[in-house]
């Protein structure tokens, strides 16, 4: 007997379980569709960017990419956090993207930017200025050099952001650190702009 099938909604067919002239019986399974006017997205976030992150993040917006930096629209976040994923241990947001363009392929690996909370008095240096040791170099009001250890708030875009050190600002900064570098060592900084 032939039986024409029709889906509740428009969208692809993504996987199918069973075959052609295949007998199935009532209630099984006979192919996955996904929708094609609608997505859900699931970003992960490790529990130190969880922490970066503006709360409650339920109902914002989040920007969507592409692999190669490109704009694709945006998406809704429905929801996010409250437990790990037991095998990532990450904590995960659930998006939505509504009349998805083109551009977005169910399956296909996008990039999330989600707003982050405003941090008061940190430092955003190029990557050069951090040292394989994780140490960064200053240089004080009488042109000696001062070796921290900063603990990094996030890396973006080839630079890395940390909290402020102490005593204030401004801050000299040795973007090119070099490995003959000594704390108290005295140096000749040049002042360069931006």
């Amino acid at each position: 007997m032939d039986t024409e099938v029709t889906a509740p909604f428009s969208g692809f067919v993504t996987r199918r379980a069973a075959s052609l002239g295949q007998t199935v019986a009532p209630g099984e399974a006979l192919l996955h569709l996904s929708d094609d006017r609608q997505f859900e997205l699931v970003a992960e976030f490790s529990q130190v960017d969880w922490k970066l992150l503006e709360h409650p993040i339920s109902g914002k917006l989040a920007a969507l990419y592409d692999r190669d930096g490109a704009a694709l629209g945006q998406a809704h976040i429905r929801r996010g956090g409250g437990f790990l994923d037991q095998n990532t241990r990450q904590m995960r947001v659930f998006l939505e993207v509504t009349e998805p363009n083109d551009q977005i392929l169910a399956g296909d690996y996008l990039r999330v930017s989600i707003p982050g909370r405003l941090i008061d008095e940190t430092l955003t240096l190029p990557d050069s200025a951090m040292t394989r040791a994780g140490y960064v170099w200053l240089v004080d009001t009488d042109d000696l050099l001062r070796r921290i250890t900063p603990s990094i708030l996030f890396r973006s875009d080839g630079t890395v952001t940390i909290p402020a050190p102490d005593g204030g600002g401004p801050w000299r900064v040795a973007r090119t650190p070099l490995a003959s570098f000594l704390p108290g060592q005295h140096v000749t900084p040049l002042d360069v702009e931006g």
